[in-house]
Formats: structure tokens, C-alpha cells, sequence
């Protein structure tokens, strides 16, 4: 390493240390406002919004929606990039869960 090299070195060096000392020094940090309301005792209200109860679904509807055919509605449909259609039926497990759905419905 040159002379030269080692003089503009230890110059950084120096002005990086005094810079860095002189910034911190310049003001206080700042602690925010203490002009504030600590009570969050209630809760957000949103006047657009009101809550609503659970939808209740009786067994003839489900036995009208998840009938022994309607399964097959239920069909995953494919576009594919050339253009093609495929069509796969639905899976034995979702037939399960209708046939399992249809038996605790009562129909």
C-alpha cells in the first residue's frame, strides 16, 4: 500500500469518526407526545357495519341442494392452453362427504 493510499485512508477514517460523533450530538432524540388517551376500554365501532346472526340451514334444504345426483354437478372444469375443455368428475371423497352430509340430514 502507497503512502498516499494510507493517508487518504486514515482521512476517511477520521472524518467518518467525527462526522458520526458531531450527528449524535446535534439534538436530543425525540420522545413523542405524551398527549394522549390511555383508555382503550371501548371497543371500534363502525356505524355501516352491524353484526348478523349465523344463517341456520334445515336438513330439507341440504337434501335439496347435496341431492343423490347433484354431486355431479360438481365436476372440476379445465380450460386448457390449447384451447381444449376437460371435464374431471368429482372425487370419491366428495361424494363421501355428500352421502355422509345427506345421512345426518335425515333425508
Amino acid at each position: 500500500m502507497t503512502r498516499s493510499a494510507k493517508t487518504i485512508s486514515a482521512l476517511l477514517l477520521v472524518a467518518a469518526t467525527t462526522g458520526t460523533a458531531l450527528a449524535a450530538g446535534v439534538s436530543a432524540p425525540s420522545l413523542g407526545s405524551r398527549d394522549f388517551d390511555t383508555s382503550r376500554a371501548a371497543p371500534l365501532n363502525l356505524p355501516a357495519f352491524s353484526s348478523k346472526p349465523t344463517p341456520v340451514v334445515d336438513g330439507d334444504t341440504i337434501a335439496r341442494a347435496f341431492g343423490e345426483g347433484s354431486v355431479d354437478n360438481y365436476a372440476t372444469v379445465t380450460l386448457n392452453h390449447d384451447g381444449s375443455i376437460e371435464e374431471t368428475p368429482p372425487s370419491e371423497s366428495l361424494r363421501a362427504l355428500v352421502q355422509l352430509m345427506l345421512a345426518n340430514s335425515g333425508a
